[in-house]
């Protein structure tokens, strides 16, 4: 399902290399569950969600937003996909200093 999901991206004319690089990493992680009849379960996708060591906040937000569309796309194909809530994603609001 994840193939049709980024087969139907691309064919939209979107590259979507960094989305599929992501599910990519998703579906090596979801081994781990017992999927059935391609559920994405709340547990699946909190888990998912959890920061990982060094990881960039910004990293993260991109990670989860793309789980999120995928479980759009599996709700719109009539499977049950949990959608997470919205990160809150803080830009950093340092302003840096120019020497001239």
């Amino acid at each position: 399902m994840l193939d049709l999901f980024v087969k139907q991206k691309q064919a939209l004319g979107y590259e979507y290399v960094g989305g599929y690089n992501a599910l990519h990493v998703f579906d090596t992680f979801s081994k781990k569950y017992e999927v059935q009849n391609y559920e994405l379960t709340q547990n699946i996708v909190l888990d998912w969600a959890q920061k990982r060591p060094n990881e960039n906040e910004a990293t993260r937000s991109a990670r989860i937003m793309y789980l999120q569309h995928f479980a759009v796309f599996l709700n719109s194909q009539g499977y049950c996909g949990y959608i997470s809530a919205p990160q809150k994603y803080h830009y950093s609001q340092h302003n840096a200093y120019v020497f001239y």
